[in-house]
């Protein structure tokens, strides 16, 4: 597992072998809309898990997510980890909807 990594505006707290907790907070003329909620839930994607993003204009921008740190083989339908990871070797190209 690896290490806790914490500085003022972010921060990495692993919680499983594959899941960490990771926070980053920004000031000032960060973000341009008056005010931003955004919460979402991703499976079977490249770092899955849950978000959240909150903000308010000029002020600050926070988000907070639990995510997975590998990334999913849409073809064989499974996470790859690292050592095994074909996109290391591949032209990424972005997912077939």
């Amino acid at each position: 597992m690896s290490k806790i990594r914490i500085t003022p505006t972010w921060g990495n707290i692993p919680i499983s072998k594959h899941k960490s907790f990771e926070y980053q907070i920004e000031f000032d003329n960060w973000n341009d809309q008056p005010f931003e909620f955004h919460l979402s839930w991703r499976r079977h994607r490249d770092h899955a898990g849950i978000d959240l993003i909150f903000s308010i204009y000029k002020l600050f921008w926070l988000s907070l997510n639990i995510h997975d740190h590998r990334h999913w083989n849409d073809e064989k339908n499974d996470w790859e980890t690292p050592g095994d990871c074909d996109y290391e070797s591949s032209k990424w190209e972005p997912p077939k909807e």
